[in-house]
């Protein structure tokens, strides 16, 4: 391993209890782009960790307004504990507004645990990983919508039959969201969220969708200080948090002709097994391809919002539904 790479792990120190401190941590040491701002939010009594961290995607912009108003939002002199909240974890990909790593082109959220003399995206996935083994006893990592895709605000969970995803589907369900995902962890395989439950950390991944949609942004920073509380580390709930929908692993349904996308659904729609879901148009307006439902009783979770779409490219994200809060499943 090249040492002028090597990985730092975050250190807190230096924070003030009932106060709130500001820190530059360059994750891949030897790498200034790297480098990002963490808030330590130092409560005025001891307590848990909870590690909060957005943008590891780059272009999910709004997941970065949500760590920094939820810090804003939190009273250290209420806060028991220690809040470490990294606004945009994955600099070198939020810089060039694009999901993956521009240095590898790799989704460091595929990359856990992580590789210490890897590429950028696998050097950063160990620094977090490593961060949060020193520190955090909760993990939120937090996820929105882009310019491409618009998402229904949900939590995920890595839905295992042990007591921290037991956990961890409690601390998820405390958030303002519309969906809750049982997740396999088939669907995102060496995601953060399922690194974390396997080794004994409560997580839930918060993808609080467009904050300019409800529940918007107070409804979503509420949502955040329900999770805090539900660590123990406020008093009380902020928000009463609403029944959510349940869905399995999503099915996306993709576009198998380029073209000009019109969609018929838009989040948060039922739909049974081939209901239609959108037309790809040529440029007279002719139909090169019409996407169906692949389920039955399922909610959509992600519409598209570019119109143009490529062969093969996601267009719409479907939820099987295991338990509706209105009672019709």
């Amino acid at each position: 391993m090249n040492p002028a790479s090597a990985i730092s792990t975050f250190d807190p120190g230096g924070a003030v209890r009932g106060g709130v401190v500001w820190k530059n941590w360059r994750p891949l040491a030897g790498d200034p782009s790297s480098e990002v701002a963490v808030a330590i939010v130092a409560g005025s009594q001891p307590g848990p960790t909870l590690w909060l961290e957005g943008a590891i995607h780059g272009n999910e912009i709004d997941s970065a307004i949500f760590v920094q108003k939820l810090v804003q939002a939190v009273d250290p002199a209420r806060l028991r504990g220690t809040l470490i909240a990294v606004p945009v974890v994955n600099n070198a990909a939020f810089a060039a507004c694009q999901r993956d790593s521009p240095t590898d082109r790799k989704d460091s959220n595929r990359q856990f645990p992580g590789r210490a003399d890897g590429s950028y995206s696998e050097q950063l996935a160990d620094a977090i990983r490593s961060s949060i083994e020193a520190h955090a006893d909760y993990v939120i990592d937090v996820h929105s919508s882009t310019e491409t895709f618009l998402a229904l605000s949900h939590a995920l969970y890595f839905a295992t039959d042990t007591e921290v995803s037991r956990r961890s589907q409690a601390f998820a369900r405390r958030a303002c969201v519309d969906v809750i995902w049982e997740s396999s962890g088939d669907y995102m395989a060496n995601a953060l969220y399922c690194w974390t439950v396997q080794h004994g950390i409560p997580t839930a991944l918060l993808d609080v969708g467009d904050l300019d949609v409800a529940p918007g942004l107070e409804g979503s920073v509420a949502g955040g200080l329900n999770m805090l509380a539900f660590a123990e580390m406020l008093p009380a709930p902020a928000y009463e948090a609403r029944e959510p929908y349940t869905v399995l692993d999503p099915r996306w349904v993709v576009a198998e002709r380029a073209g000009i996308v019109v969609q018929y659904v838009t989040p948060g729609s039922r739909v049974n097994r081939g209901a239609k879901l959108f037309d790809v148009l040529d440029g007279k307006g002719a139909t090169l391809h019409t996407g169906v439902s692949p389920v039955d009783n399922a909610l959509v979770l992600t519409t598209r919002r570019l119109k143009r779409v490529g062969q093969g490219e996601w267009v719409i994200s479907l939820g099987a539904i295991t338990h509706d809060p209105g009672g019709r499943s």
